[in-house]
């Protein structure tokens, strides 16, 4: 019989990957909105028991972006070899679909890791692990959707034939590393244990704005339910992703 923590990672997951199947992330921005505004706090999970929850997620991140580091790669090889812009989009396509397929089976292998983890931990904190995972799994669809971005702009790129393209695969490179420092850091903060952690905080480029928002009305809810004054809330917009202040 399955449980419901792992009910709850399986449906996580699964809307992770439809997410990635259909490159469409709305129904993803309004679950995280609303996790947002009804953020829990775990307090029966001991530090080892959240590190080891938020290690899965940070994984997941590191590797999705070596998988984007390999695309990459591929497509900067492209510029020793000869041939019309049909079969260099296609060859480019191709690689971008190899690594999508990869994107999903990172997200599988999350969802592995993440039962067989908190499966092994004392029956009356697999509940809370297992919401602690599925929240962390938050900041990693943010950052897998800003992967796929750069896929899009990569490949349109090719199709346009931009004299940039190697530019933008630069650009596009860079932007998936500060995509994934922001996602790790937004795994680390994300739950309440630790209240400087929310004073200052980095989400995805990708992230909506309401669903900036609400994080930021989240950390604020954490900091007053704790007694923490707060005079001022910053929300920025910078080139490397939104910026969260408070203080």
């Amino acid at each position: 019989m399955v449980t419901n923590w792992e009910n709850l990672i399986h449906k996580r997951v699964a809307l992770a990957k439809f997410c990635l199947a259909t490159e469409n992330f709305a129904s993803f921005h309004a679950l995280a909105a609303d996790q947002a505004r009804n953020a829990i706090v775990h307090t029966n999970l001991a530090p080892e028991h959240i590190e080891g929850v938020k290690r899965i997620n940070t994984v997941t991140v590191d590797a999705g972006q070596q998988n984007y580091n390999e695309f990459s790669t591929q497509v900067e090889r492209l510029k020793e070899q000869p041939g019309d812009t049909k079969t260099w989009e296609q060859k480019i396509r191709d690689s971008a679909e190899d690594a999508k397929r990869r994107s999903n089976d990172l997200i599988e292998k999350a969802a592995r890791d993440a039962i067989a983890y908190v499966g092994s931990l004392p029956e009356p904190v697999r509940e809370s692990a297992g919401n602690a995972f599925s929240e962390g799994m938050t900041a990693v669809i943010y950052f897998f959707e800003e992967i796929y971005r750069n896929f899009q702009f990569v490949v349109q790129a090719v199709v346009e034939f931009f004299r940039g393209i190697w530019d933008q695969i630069t650009k596009s490179w860079t932007a998936v590393k500060i995509a994934a420092q922001a996602a790790i850091t937004l795994i680390n903060g994300f739950r309440p244990f630790d209240v400087p952690s929310v004073r200052h905080a980095f989400l995805p480029i990708s992230a909506s704005p309401s669903s900036v928002q609400d994080q930021a009305m989240s950390y604020l809810r954490q900091l007053f339910s704790d007694g923490t004054a707060v005079a001022r809330l910053v929300i920025s917009k910078q080139v490397h992703g939104w910026e969260i202040d408070i203080n």
